[in-house]
């Protein structure tokens, strides 16, 4: 973890006038083809001052190479030759960290390109310690599937003791000097780390919430649950014992049921038909969940597998698609095209 350096109150201007405003944080292994897009998302914000900090942890498939040859001056690449695992590499990063402010991005979400000049300016003047967005959650095509939307700051401490309620990493901006006070991420938990820090973060400070669509959350089938839910269980049962005292939980447990319904949907998404019929069906029956067991039987019908698995997500009226969301896609479809060439990782 990151060493505790700073106190929680120390003072958000810049020491050093030519610092970055904010610190953009992306791990990544082996997922060169997405990051690219991600890696535009990043670098293209809009009337803001950053640092853009890659850590490769230990990719194979030529990703350092092209970081290494893509000459922004913005861009700092770290490197792992051995796979730390994901807390590590933003633990790392969060360390090397010149501005007052982190944001992290996933290596395989987007940005729109005004994510840090809103959040920067939501969160300005408040003493707040985490400033955190909506987002519109997308396929692996990145075409828009539906809304996501956080409870308000002050439902915040009790929520977060039931469920992941923020989001993923991509939809935080959070206070460097308090980021390393608390260690970073716990690097005991992979798929949940940044549930736990949030959990901690909220313990420690307020937080804001910026009441805008700002990130694409994609939801494919490497994602990590569909990848790790092994890891994703047992991450579950080391956050239940880790918070299970905490005072402002109120009382709540670690919600299974939301985790079986996560899983269930990472299982379909990853082909394992069975395995997600089973763990809807069973959480359903357990938790007495009749739409998790009518998720069972319909995944495991084939002739339904091709209805939407993001129903959780899904709103009747979807809002238009922003013209940012539309660029992103351009730059990703088809796949294996050419980015744009200022972004693009080169061969």
């Amino acid at each position: 973890m990151v060493e505790p350096v700073a106190t929680p109150h120390e003072d958000l201007t810049r020491a050093d006038p030519e610092a970055p405003e904010v610190s953009v944080v992306i791990p990544t292994r082996d997922r060169r083809h997405l990051l690219e897009t991600t890696l535009a998302a990043a670098l293209n914000q809009r009337d803001v001052e950053h640092e853009v900090i890659v850590v490769d942890d230990g990719s194979g498939d030529g990703t350092g190479a092209g970081l290494a040859a893509m000459g922004d001056p913005r861009l700092r690449v770290l490197r792992n030759g051995a796979s730390q695992g994901v807390s590590a590499a933003r633990n790392r990063a969060i360390a090397e960290a010149r501005a007052p402010w982190v944001a992290f991005l996933d290596d395989d979400d987007v940005w729109s390109p005004d994510f840090l000049r809103r959040q920067l300016a939501a969160v300005r003047d408040t003493g707040a310690v985490i400033s955190y967005c909506d987002s519109l959650v997308l396929d692996h095509h990145l075409r828009l599937v539906g809304v996501s939307v956080p409870p308000e700051p002050e439902e915040l401490p009790a929520a977060l003791q039931s469920w992941n309620f923020i989001g993923g990493p991509s939809v935080v901006l959070a206070r460097t000097d308090m980021l390393r006070l608390l260690g970073g991420f716990d690097e005991n938990l992979s798929v949940m780390a940044d549930w736990d820090l949030w959990v901690r973060l909220i313990d420690h400070g307020s937080a804001v919430h910026c009441h805008e669509a700002l990130a694409g959350y994609v939801v494919h089938a490497g994602g990590m649950y569909s990848q790790h839910p092994e890891a994703a269980e047992a991450d579950f049962a080391l956050m239940a014992a880790k918070h299970a005292d905490r005072p402002a939980g109120h009382g709540r447990h670690p919600e299974r049921a939301i985790l079986a319904l996560t899983l269930a949907h990472a299982h379909a998404r990853a082909g394992r038909r069975r395995a997600a019929a089973r763990t809807a069906l069973g959480a359903g029956l357990r938790h007495g969940r009749p739409r998790l067991v009518a998720l069972g039987f319909v995944l495991l019908d084939r002739r339904q597998l091709g209805l939407k698995l993001h129903q959780r997500f899904k709103q009747r009226r979807l809002p238009p698609t922003p013209e940012w969301l539309e660029d992103h896609a351009r730059r990703a479809l088809p796949a294996g095209s050419p980015s744009d060439a200022s972004v693009a990782l080169p061969a």
